[in-house]
């Protein structure tokens, strides 16, 4: 068997092989498969969901997400499809696109979120009060998880109370896509998220809710289904992906002394260790575009109708582009990672969530300067086809004395 033979041997057992709404697969065997795709078939075409080409390297998949009028989000950017109600602006195109994301522009623009910090700061350390005098915590389910849906609900006009609540709801309503719990779990959110608008109708309490609830905002009609669409969205971009990016930093910066000390001393360095982590955590990793024109990517025909995923997670360790890709490089200066995506669809919450990172690792390296690793860091799989979540990860401290 020649060296040719060999290597189409393993290019076509890696990609039949591939499939990322297996559950049972580890995050090691996941980006361990990444890796081989980036380097063996950077784009690759799966037969099974219907069929769909998984584009892996940094190049492929920066030049279908720039490329927004060859390949478009409207027919659903989850493969198979999600369930969800459709994803404002995620999920539009053109000017449809152009409106919803007006829509939430101003809501999370650099100055509106300059002006959040103080109402972050309180959610993090409301939750690092919860375990700060116990010695001990596990900081994915205690600390990471809870701050993003406190933020997006505190954000939108929710108590701390409420935001627990609706959190526990937009948490069942997401691990529940593609089973068939889903339809109960997404009813609740929406019950839920409705039950407060109206309450705002009755009341306007000068929130972002009772702006929805007006039934017109920024000059589009709120209805309760356009409402659902919107808490989706900030909940989608801001809850679990936020949190996965949180816990990946603490992660991160806790398994290496240089760079906790690092991070504590300078500011730069620290937002360097923000664009690192997510380079190397992505918490969304894999998005789906349609072709709407033949095209090639990379050397490779494109059809139209052609179903695309863009792995954004193996992109992101593409050894072509960043130099020891699977490293913690606090002095690596230029990092156009894609965590965020790239092009029109670009995240729009991205400065949110690099407050909320900011401030939580800040906080708690000031107020646990000795904190460390206590045990193994888990993570997951993909959740959804699309998440991957550091799931558990103790850490030990001197107490908090009051």
């Amino acid at each position: 068997m020649t060296a040719d033979t060999t290597v189409a041997a393993s290019v076509e057992q890696l990609v039949a092989q591939f499939d990322h709404n297996d559950v049972t697969k580890s995050s090691e065997a996941l980006r361990a498969e990444y890796a081989q795709m980036v380097s063996q078939c950077p784009v690759a075409h799966i037969d099974r969901h219907g069929g769909y080409t998984v584009m892996s390297s940094y190049e492929a998949v920066r030049t279908v997400a720039t490329a927004a009028t060859e390949f478009v989000s409207r027919d659903g950017v989850f493969i198979p499809a999600s369930g969800l109600p459709r994803i404002p602006a995620l999920e539009y195109d053109g000017s449809e696109h152009t409106v919803w994301r007006s829509l939430m522009s101003d809501l999370l623009s650099p100055n509106a979120v300059r002006d959040l910090e103080g109402m972050v700061t309180e959610v993090v350390d409301r939750q690092i009060d919860s375990f700060a005098k116990n010695a001990s915590a596990d900081l994915a389910g205690e600390f990471a998880e809870p701050i993003p849906a406190i933020v997006i609900g505190r954000f939108v006009g929710l108590s701390h109370e409420e935001s627990l609540i609706n959190r526990e709801l937009a948490s069942a309503a997401f691990a529940a896509i593609g089973t068939t719990k889903f339809d109960a779990a997404m009813s609740a959110f929406a019950s839920y998220t409705l039950a407060r608008l109206h309450e705002r109708k009755q009341s306007h309490r000068g929130d972002f809710l009772s702006e929805l609830a007006s039934g017109n905002y920024k000059g589009i009609d709120i209805d309760d289904g356009t409402a659902v669409q919107l808490f989706v969205a900030l909940l989608l971009g801001g809850h679990h992906s936020t949190a996965s990016g949180i816990s990946g930093l603490v992660k991160h910066i806790l398994e290496n002394g240089s760079a906790k000390a690092a991070v504590v001393e300078d500011k730069r360095t620290l937002l360097r260790a923000i664009d690192e982590s997510l380079r190397l955590t992505t918490p969304l990793q894999l998005f789906a575009r349609t072709a709407t024109t033949p095209c090639p990517v990379v050397g490779h025909d494109i059809n139209a109708g052609q179903r695309v995923m863009l792995n954004y997670a193996a992109a992101n360790r593409d050894p072509e582009q960043f130099e020891n890709p699977n490293n913690l490089d606090l002095g690596r200066r230029r990092n156009p990672h894609l965590a965020f995506g790239v092009g029109p669809h670009q995240c729009i919450g991205q400065h949110l969530a690099r407050l909320e990172m900011r401030v939580a690792l800040t906080r708690l390296l000031h107020r646990l300067p000795d904190v460390r690793l206590g045990g193994d860091v888990e993570t997951s799989g993909l959740v959804a086809g699309n998440l991957m979540v550091i799931t558990s990860m103790p850490v030990s401290f001197t107490p908090e004395q009051n």
